[in-house]
């Protein structure tokens, strides 16, 4: 429809930003393309990350992270990247970002039900005795009053940019030490649409994509609290764990 309503047509595309069935995957976007006109079309790969100023480096350890190949504990001069494990903490240090830059928000994977959707009395997310809610709208939600209090799922935030991110890695993502792998529990993912028809090796690419944008929306840096055990142990070696 594109191609057919206009002259020159510049489409940008990203695989690691689909997140579900409804996106675009590179197999179906190289079907859709597969029908231009090779004389009027021109390629161009984007090799560097212009908006987060950890650049190509911290681009390429977070898709390290996410295929469980990382290397070298990451380390950068330009970028703020570490992990906590006291959740209290990393909630009090996102408001301190808050306050002092502006721009910082709570973000997550969707590994928790949306319960206050339907009641706005209850809590969605428990972790070590901490309660908050999901973002209590998805459109327009970054720039609320409210978001400062609430967690962002990956519909409220996908095409957003941060100042800094406080990114929750829910028990919808793990790691196995056997096999030296990322995993992903589908009884720990609640996004019904991203579920309901996808196998576990799309579950897999869906939910490694939802981590890949959320550890990609903060300008300045980005903080992590890691759920899983394993998950934890493993990114232990290689991130800043804060103290």
């Amino acid at each position: 429809w594109i191609i057919e309503q206009s002259d020159i047509s510049v489409l940008f595309y990203d695989g690691m930003q689909v997140v579900g069935p409804s996106g675009i995957n590179i197999e179906r976007f190289k079907r859709k393309t597969d029908h231009f006109d090779e004389r009027m079309t021109q390629y161009f790969n984007l090799l560097t990350q212009m908006r987060v100023k950890g650049g190509n480096d911290y681009i390429s350890f977070i898709e390290s992270v996410l295929a469980a190949k990382c290397e070298n504990k990451y380390s950068s001069s330009d970028y703020d990247f570490k992990m906590y494990t006291d959740f209290s903490k990393f909630e009090k240090d996102m408001y301190a970002k808050e306050s002092k830059y502006g721009l910082t928000r709570m973000i997550a994977g969707y590994a928790w039900p949306w319960i206050s959707k339907e009641d706005k009395t209850l809590k969605d997310i428990s972790i070590q005795g901490c309660e908050r809610m999901w973002n209590h709208k998805t459109i327009g939600w970054v720039h609320t009053q409210q978001a400062i209090d609430e967690v962002g799922c990956i519909h409220s935030i996908q095409g957003y940019d941060l100042n800094y991110a406080y990114v929750i890695l829910g028990n919808d993502i793990g790691y196995d030490p056997n096999k030296k792998e990322i995993v992903v529990h589908p009884e720990n993912y609640y996004d019904s649409n991203g579920k309901r028809t996808a196998t576990y090796e799309e579950l897999l690419d869906y939910i490694r994509n939802v981590y890949y944008v959320l550890m990609t929306r903060g300008i300045c840096g980005t903080y992590l609290y890691v759920c899983d055990e394993n998950l934890r142990d493993y990114l232990s070696k290689y991130l800043e764990v804060a103290t």
